[in-house]
């Protein structure tokens, strides 16, 4: 009995790694953003090119941080203001910043600036928005109550399926519109995470079935990714083919993380490599903005002749963004807020 118990591992106990997920998927978003013309490497490339789904893998994560939190209280006001505690105090705190710089460039005016803070500056055509990932976050916010009424009584594969099936037909629209389509394209994943969520909640066991079918799923996910990028490339970017094969590859990869985690884990090295992620996953929002402004400043100084277009530029991207997301923190910490977004 001893011996079956320890065999039986629940999605719950692969989902106490989240933080590492997050900690991988900010450093390859990190990668993904330094310039290809300084890796040969082939391999090494491909690997930036792809760099992209770290946040399909953010959005997996927090579709499955979304339905836990709703389990607790599922009141849709309670849940939005828990989750705008966490991520409101350092990203006005960061927009401060951000809007500074942009004001210096003459690149935003006072109304981008409030639809910026508000977060929807990314849904309208006038004026620059610092990226899509916070509009479609909350938006994603606003949408968890509901998706998390639509699982509660679904219990048949086939259902689980079908409105996944319906979450990428709500994406069709958005089909040659690229600047949304990026955006609204990871809804699948995040649907597919609150799934997976919902499998933690009720402390569902990881069966030999699970197993094998999200392998195969990730496997597939592989494979059609090598198909679009050989022969459709330049149809990859319009289409949304790019991020929707995420949808099978990313459950696979944070729950492949989960398994190299715990068998790393047994070991002195292999803990101090999983808390140098882990640290990276507690401030993986605050890395995501901090690493952004700290490409612009660089563009800018660039720009100016300050700084010389090299590699050891590149470098301080990586060296200043970690004590600034540090910074970018503080007003989290001081309301008591947990990191795990």
């Amino acid at each position: 009995m001893a011996s079956e118990k320890r065999n039986n591992v629940t999605y719950d106990d692969l989902y106490k790694y989240r933080s590492i997920w997050m900690g991988i998927a900010i450093v390859w978003i990190i990668y993904y953003h330094f310039p290809h013309d300084f890796i040969t490497n082939p391999l090494l490339l491909k690997l930036q090119l792809y760099g992209y789904a770290g946040v399909d893998m953010f959005l997996f994560a927090s579709g499955i941080g979304c339905y836990y939190s709703l389990s607790r209280d599922c009141s849709p006001l309670g849940f939005m203001k828990r989750r705008l505690k966490r991520i409101l105090p350092s990203y006005w705190f960061f927009l401060i910043m951000w809007s500074a710089l942009k004001l210096i460039q003459n690149q935003v005016d006072l109304k981008a600036i409030l639809g910026n803070f508000l977060g929807v500056q990314y849904f309208s055509s006038a004026g620059i928005a610092f990226n899509w990932y916070i509009g479609l976050l909350l938006v994603f916010y606003i949408l968890a109550p509901l998706l998390f009424e639509l699982l509660k009584g679904v219990v048949a594969p086939v259902k689980y399926v079908m409105l996944t099936a319906l979450m990428i037909l709500f994406t069709v629209p958005f089909i040659g519109d690229q600047g949304l389509l990026i955006a609204f394209s990871r809804l699948p994943v995040f649907f597919i995470g609150m799934c997976f969520g919902k499998a933690g909640v009720i402390k569902r066991n990881v069966s030999k079935n699970d197993a094998f079918l999200i392998t195969a799923a990730g496997f597939l996910g592989v494979v059609v990714l090598y198909i679009v990028d050989r022969y459709f490339y330049s149809h990859i970017w319009e289409t949304g083919l790019a991020w929707y094969v995420f949808m099978l590859i990313a459950p696979f990869l944070c729950l492949l993380i989960s398994c190299a985690s715990d068998l790393v884990s047994k070991a002195g090295p292999g803990r101090i490599v999983l808390s140098v992620f882990e640290f990276f996953g507690k401030y993986s929002f605050e890395l995501f903005m901090a690493h952004l402004f700290v490409i612009d400043i660089r563009a800018f100084f660039v720009e100016k002749g300050i700084l010389a277009d090299g590699l050891w530029t590149w470098w301080s991207v990586i060296i200043f963004s970690v004590p600034f997301a540090l910074v970018l923190g503080i007003p989290g910490r001081l309301i008591g807020n947990n990191k795990k977004i």
